[in-house]
């Protein structure tokens, strides 16, 4: 997974007025929990499915997680702190999001041509106590291998 920071903490200014104007707005967020397919006390496993540049809404995540490409392809992420972070997958490639506190607001947005599949495992209760904090992006090797 390549991986490239187009917005740094506390930046807006390439924030089209829309996203920042959804972002304000925000009176409660939700979870990607339409998008799960199981769930158990300790962990939930969803599908996200994006048609070309489709976006999710923004969602607030309390739990860490891990992302995992299902079909390759290119993706831009938004954080409510200012950061726009865009993300290049192969198909198999993953990435770890350490939720901390506060929960993390973001969004995702499908900037390819082709269908984004993706698969979503949140690890319930596990939200970091160090306050402050912000999350951090692990990279991982491909968990998909000859598929």
């Amino acid at each position: 997974m390549k991986y490239v920071e187009l917005s740094r903490k506390e930046n807006f200014d390439s924030w089209n007025t829309m996203d920042l104007a959804e972002l304000h707005q925000l009176q409660t967020c939700v979870d990607f929990s339409e998008y799960g397919i199981y769930q158990s006390k300790n962990v939930k496993i969803g599908l996200i499915i994006l048609e070309s540049y489709e976006r999710t809404p923004f969602r607030l995540m309390k739990n860490s997680f891990k992302l995992i490409s299902l079909s390759g392809g290119e993706a831009i992420t938004r954080f409510s702190d200012g950061r726009i972070s865009l993300m290049m997958f192969e198909k198999g490639e993953c990435v770890s999001q350490n939720v901390v506190v506060p929960p993390m607001i973001n969004d995702l947005q499908n900037i390819g041509d082709n269908l984004l599949v993706m698969a979503l495992i949140e690890y319930k209760n596990t939200l970091s106590q160090d306050s402050g904090l912000y999350p951090s992006l692990q990279m991982e090797t491909p968990v998909l291998s000859g598929i």
